[in-house]
């Protein structure tokens, strides 16, 4: 829904005075694009939130509405269940990813083994393949 109200811009704001929402629509929606430019996400959810306020602005002057950017990037209602919930799953995905290119190991932990046959000792028992 929200991106759908997003893609509308590129139609709705056509005119010189509106040109200020299509640049800053243009500037945050190229940056979205650019999480792997970054080192971590903490730069990179900080410049998207100082674009998405851009943009933001933008539409309110050109709407005529008085407010100013303080007041958009204090006053935006953004639960912190929301955002730690979409950390979450950025962590679980980035290490899936990780573990899936090969850059990190799968660690597994033996709980529980199989009782030993006959006297064998555990140095005496030999490996068997997967």
């Amino acid at each position: 829904m929200l991106w759908t109200s997003f893609t509308i811009i590129r139609t709705k704001y056509q005119t010189k005075k509106e040109q200020a929402v299509t640049h800053a629509w243009k500037m945050y929606n190229s940056h979205l694009n650019r999480q792997s430019e970054y080192d971590s996400l903490e730069p990179w959810f900080k410049k998207n939130d100082e674009l998405f306020v851009e943009l933001i602005y933008a539409m309110s002057q050109c709407l005529s509405y008085d407010y100013d950017k303080v007041q958009l990037e204090r006053d935006c209602y953004r639960p912190k269940a929301h955002g730690d919930y979409e950390q979450s799953q950025l962590n679980v995905l980035t290490g899936i990813e990780k573990v899936v290119s090969g850059e990190r190991p799968l660690p597994m932990y033996v709980v529980n083994l199989p009782p030993l046959q006959g006297n064998e000792s555990v140095d005496e028992k030999k490996a068997e393949p997967l």
